[in-house]
This record gives structure tokens, C-alpha cells and sequence, in this order.
């Protein structure tokens, strides 16, 4: 993929943008201690200060003046310091990032654009469409943050593409690498320079080699060159000419070749008929699943529904979200499958083992920070039937101060009712506490017994808020030495 977007992106430059540096040919000897190649590593450069002070100005006014709000505060991933090489995880994350992207968005597009514009005529119109096109899909395609209000993502990048799209247009890929490359790398290394520890020196140090790569390439060529000089033509698109295709005289007898060939297109075509008939008349493969038979809006009107019936009124300061939560292989279900086999596997979808289900999230984005941490959760199973409500109380809510005891007896009348299953049924494995201002919060998980097997141990965790439950989880325990394994 990484290939054929840089060939892609080169090629089509190639023909569209005949003023363009040879992208291939920017870092030769006699090129990189060019002006122009100056000019355009200084401007990437430069323009890496130009993005970090929009997106600032962007989230200082929007947040100020118009209410608009990013719960994922930080823009940074704060456990690359966690990596074996935070300076490689970084940087190489910044590079792949900002080299197959600007190849992908802005060259792909734009170029492609120019030359149709070019056979067919109005330019300006094709790449103007392109413009507009790629600056949506490229904000498009990074809005996968929480934000307020949804579309504040899309808006915030669609400003900076379009200024990227302009600058390719005009000086090349060389600035929008440069320049996406290393704003990616400040908020990627960030965790690096705001630790006090002396343990990432080292990292920080090779950061900021890294990232400059392209003016030691320059200063290599300069005091190799012993100058800096203009361009000559013979580096731009314009003067590429292609290779011209290699005249064979040689005449070469292939009658055996061809018959060989018909043997061959006999035994192709007779495999490529057993290979249809095998596929109609092969079983078609079952897949252990359960089907989604509500949409969306039948989730939201049954969530409604819900509240109601549990005495749970909710005024117009909240606002609703959904999410449909599809269940991914992993480790629990790997754990399972190996073990148990595929009946005890079906057993568990949509109630150990994750799957299909809707998350139609209540919350408050205005009020102080105790409104705002407080939310409802109506999550509802793929026939619509309600699989649970969740209340996340703020740590500092008033609520009662319950002891071990009759916290127990809450979790256990709640499993009880919603599960059928006894006291007697259950094992229990740990009783957390949490003593918070206003209130006794308690953690409880109990093994089931009646349906866990001699492998497979399966769990409910039981969550309550002074004296009401406020969530509840059923999981697969995976042992230490599995997962280790």
C-alpha cells in the first residue's frame, strides 16, 4: 500500500506539475544544496510553527466562544514513553504518517485532477473539486476523536488540507512531508520532552536528530558542494523524458512455446472448472455470531423507553450519543475457542464473549465538572431487548455508606434477578471497596459456577454506587500462564 502511494503520488506529479523538483532526484548531491531545495525544507519547517499555532487559536476560541469541546484534552499519547524505543515509536509513526499521507491526500487527488484537466479542459474546476474533495476525506478520516460537537474535528482539519493541498501545488511534496512530519512528531514525542526524568535524554536527543534529517542532508551536500546554487532544469518534471522501449531484432522460433501453451491453457481451464463446482458445492461456512436486528432509531426509541420503565426522567441539558459496539476476536474468544470447542463458544455470544450491541449514551456538556463526568448508558442487545442501564456517578455524588455486608447482599439480589442465578451458585472472588466523600462505592466479582466448565472460568463483576447498582460485566477469566503463553 505504502509502495504503490508513493509511485502513485511521484508518477502523477510527474506529468501533471512540470514545475515541480524531481521528487526522487531532491536529496542528490548536486541538488540538495539548492536554493529551492533549501527554500522548501526551510518553509516545511516553518510551516510546522504555523499548524501548532492554528490548532491552538482553533481550540482557544471554539472552546471560549462557542462552547465547543474535546473530552481527549490531551493531544498526545502519553504511553509511547512505555515502549521499548519511545524515540523510534515517535518518529517513525510521524514519518509514516506525514510521507504516505501527503502522498495519498494531496498528490493522488490533485495531481490526477490537473491531468484529466489537462485531456479534457477546465483545469481550475478539477483541481479546485480535488481540493475540496481531499481536504474533506483527509478531515474525514482523522475525526475519529471525541469531540463536541461532532463535526468540530472535520472543521478544524479541513483548513490546514486545503493550505496543504496549496502549497503542494505550488512547491511540490517535499514542505507538506516536511511539515506534517514534524507536527506529528511534537505531539507524538511530547511525553518525551515534558518528562523531568533523566532515563529519556537519550530519546529526546535522537528526536531531534531524527526530525532534522533533512538539513543535515542539505549541509552534507553544501560542504561536499562547497555552495549553495540555483537549480538547473534538468531537475524539474518538465525535462523528464521517459525511457523508449528496447527494439529486439532477434527472431526467435516460439512454435514450441505455443505448443506448450495449449497444454497448459487445457489443464487451466479444466482446474478453473473443478474450482467452480467445488465452490457450489461446498458447504457454505457457519460463523459463530449473532445477527443485528435493530437499526439504529429503533435502539434510541426503545432506550427512551427504558428510562421510563426505570423511573430515569431526563431533562433537555443532556445530550444523547449512540455507538454500536460490534464484539472483536480477541484473547477471551481465542481462550475459549481453544479450549472449549465451538458449542460452548455459541453458548457465551452476547454474554461472556462480546458482540452486537447498542450503547445509547446520555451526557451533559455544559455545567461544572461534576455534570459533565455524570452519564447514563442504556446498552440494548441486537433484538432489542434491554441488556442493561449504567449510571456514572461523579466521585463526589452524596450517596449511602453501605458496609461488606449488605453490599453483598445488593450484588447478589441483583445477579439473582437479572440472571437466575443463587447465592449457592456463585463463588466469590474479591470485594473491593472504595471509600469516596460523599458515599461507600464496592466492587464485587463472583465466579459462575453453574455455567463455568474445568477450563473455562467465567465471571460477573458487579459494580454499586452507595446503595444502587450501577453497572454490571460478564467475562471470561483468562489464566495468567495462557495469556502469558
Amino acid at each position: 500500500l505504502l509502495t504503490l502511494s508513493f509511485l502513485a503520488a511521484e508518477g502523477l506529479s510527474r506529468k501533471a506539475f512540470p514545475h515541480h523538483i524531481q521528487f526522487w532526484k531532491l536529496w542528490t548531491d548536486n541538488n540538495a544544496s539548492s536554493y529551492e531545495v533549501l527554500g522548501r525544507t526551510v518553509g516545511g519547517y516553518l510551516m510546522i510553527a504555523a499548524d501548532l499555532i492554528f490548532v491552538v487559536l482553533f481550540y482557544t476560541i471554539t472552546s471560549n466562544y462557542f462552547g465547543w469541546w474535546t473530552p481527549s484534552g490531551p493531544l498526545f499519547e502519553p504511553d509511547i514513553i512505555a515502549t521499548p524505543f519511545p524515540w523510534l515509536s515517535a518518529v517513525g509513526m510521524s514519518l509514516n504518517a506525514g510521507f504516505w499521507e501527503e502522498c495519498l491526500f494531496r498528490a493522488v487527488p490533485l495531481a490526477g485532477a490537473a491531468i484529466i484537466g489537462q485531456k479534457y479542459g477546465n483545469k481550475k474546476l478539477w483541481i479546485g473539486t480535488a481540493m475540496i474533495l481531499q481536504a474533506l476525506i483527509f478531515a474525514g478520516a482523522h475525526a475519529n476523536y471525541p469531540s463536541y460537537p461532532s463535526y468540530s474535528r472535520l472543521v478544524e482539519l479541513i483548513i490546514p488540507s486545503i493550505f496543504w493541498g496549496f502549497v503542494y501545488l505550488r512547491f511540490g511534496l517535499l514542505p507538506v512531508i516536511i511539515s506534517h512530519f514534524g507536527y506529528d512528531v511534537v505531539w507524538f514525542a511530547m511525553p518525551l520532552f515534558v518528562s523531568s526524568s533523566s532515563d529519556v535524554l537519550f530519546d529526546k536527543i535522537m528526536v531531534v536528530v531524527l526530525l532534522l534529517v533533512p538539513i543535515w542532508i542539505i549541509l552534507r551536500s553544501y560542504f561536499k558542494t562547497g555552495k549553495f546554487h540555483t537549480l538547473d532544469d534538468e531537475a524539474y518534471n518538465k525535462t523528464f523524458i521517459a525511457p523508449s522501449k528496447v527494439e529486439v531484432d532477434e527472431v526467435v522460433d516460439d512454435s514450441k512455446d505455443l505448443t506448450i501453451y495449449k497444454k497448459y491453457r487445457i489443464v487451466i481451464i479444466l482446474v478453473s472448472l473443478f474450482g467452480l463446482a467445488g465452490i457450489f458445492m461446498l458447504p457454505l461456512r457457519e460463523y459463530s455470531n449473532v445477527d443485528l436486528t435493530v437499526d439504529r432509531n429503533y435502539a434510541i426509541e426503545m432506550s427512551g423507553k427504558y428510562l421510563l420503565e426505570n423511573n430515569i426522567v431526563l431533562d433537555d441539558t443532556w445530550t444523547m450519543l449512540t455507538d454500536l459496539k460490534s464484539g472483536k476476536i480477541n484473547r477471551e474468544d481465542r481462550f475459549v475457542w481453544s479450549k472449549e470447542g465451538k458449542s460452548f463458544y455459541d453458548k457465551l455470544i452476547g454474554k461472556y464473549l462480546d458482540n452486537y450491541i447498542w450503547n445509547i449514551r446520555y451526557v451533559k456538556f455544559e455545567g461544572d465538572i461534576d455534570e459533565k463526568s455524570e452519564e447514563y448508558s442504556v446498552f440494548i442487545n441486537p433484538d432489542g431487548t434491554l441488556n442493561q442501564i449504567r449510571h456514572k456517578y461523579p466521585e463526589n455524588a452524596v450517596g449511602e455508606r453501605v458496609n461488606e455486608k449488605s453490599a453483598r447482599k445488593i450484588s447478589q439480589k441483583y445477579i439473582y434477578d437479572k440472571f437466575l442465578l443463587a447465592s449457592s451458585d456463585l463463588d466469590e472472588i474479591s470485594a473491593t471497596p472504595s471509600n469516596l466523600i460523599n458515599r461507600d462505592d464496592w466492587v464485587f466479582i463472583y465466579k459462575n459456577n453453574l455455567e463455568s466448565s474445568e477450563d473455562t472460568d467465567l465471571r460477573i463483576e458487579i459494580s454499586i454506587a452507595g446503595d444502587e447498582v450501577v453497572s454490571v460485566n460478564r467475562y471470561v477469566h483468562i489464566p495468567e500462564e495462557w495469556d502469558r503463553d
